[in-house]
């Protein structure tokens, strides 16, 4: 897997330094989401996705899969503090759309 990545060309958008951050302070599923975003966010400017979606390809379909109500303070505490992680390093920002879509704006 690792060289078939390295073969794609995405491990070179990968910032090494923040990977070990991310390692060294427990932040497993930031490091994971870095990763999955910097292969799929590519060269593109705006990377939209269906949110349920996003957590099942993310392993975390068991959340996706939870009532509203604790699906949303279970994000609070675990998908939405990782992702606020990667700002200014793959993200400048994400936001949720009324239709139940992630964009994910990468940075410049």
């Amino acid at each position: 897997m690792f060289l078939l990545s390295l073969r794609n060309g995405y491990l070179k958008r990968l910032d090494w330094e923040f990977c070990l951050w991310l390692d060294r302070n427990q932040h497993a599923l930031a490091r994971f989401l870095y990763g999955h975003l910097m292969k799929r966010i590519g060269e593109k400017s705006l990377y939209p996705r269906n949110f349920l979606g996003f957590l099942r390809d993310c392993g975390l379909g068991y959340i996706a899969d939870m009532e509203p109500f604790r699906r949303n303070a279970k994000l609070k505490e675990t998908v939405f503090p990782a992702l606020d992680l990667l700002k200014g390093h793959a993200l400048r920002s994400y936001e949720l759309d009324d239709r139940g879509n992630i964009l994910f704006l990468p940075e410049e």
